[in-house]
């Protein structure tokens, strides 16, 4: 039987234990080169909960093993995209810890994520992944996620795409 996931928001003291869940989930995807920054050394309270966002941790038996967040957008995706319509946010960090995978964590995350934004009265969500993460494209399509647009980059002396996603509330 599957442990029930308990959905809360981000405290200060979960920082490493968040970092390290992110590390693994990219490690196991083979998305994660130790040459590229894959976090911002930004609090997270300040890149997303003092800026309008949101940042959520997913716990079974007092263990985070499930992350994700939204905020203004920002980053890459900002970059890419030539526009960017007004109730837009970014969907962030989606990742559970590789041994709690396939269990529904993940979905819980983006469907709380998801009515939290809404309820905000944000009207659409954007996400960038790579190329690399197969399963978080079948993940995203799933629920309703449009890729609107790709771009092909080197990182690390790997090529990939950057996907970024779209859906709207």
């Amino acid at each position: 039987m599957t442990e029930r996931l308990s959905l809360r928001q981000y405290a200060s003291d979960d920082r490493t234990r968040v970092d390290a869940v992110m590390e693994a989930a990219l490690r196991d995807t083979g998305a994660y080169f130790e040459e590229v920054p894959h976090a911002s050394t930004a609090p997270i309270e300040e890149e997303y909960l003092d800026s309008g966002g949101e940042f959520l941790v997913g716990e079974v038996d007092s263990e985070i093993v499930a992350i994700g967040a939204f905020r203004p957008v920002g980053g890459l995706v900002s970059e890419y995209l030539d526009s960017i319509a007004d109730g837009t946010v970014e969907l962030k960090r989606i990742h559970v810890a590789p041994e709690q995978q396939r269990l529904g964590y993940g979905q819980q995350i983006l469907d709380e994520l998801q009515r939290r934004a809404h309820n905000r009265g944000y009207t659409a969500l954007v996400l960038l992944t790579t190329s690399l993460q197969k399963a978080a494209h079948r993940f995203y399509e799933s629920n309703g996620f449009i890729e609107i647009d790709r771009t092909r980059v080197t990182a690390a002396g790997k090529s990939f795409d950057d996907i970024i996603y779209r859906k709207y509330l």
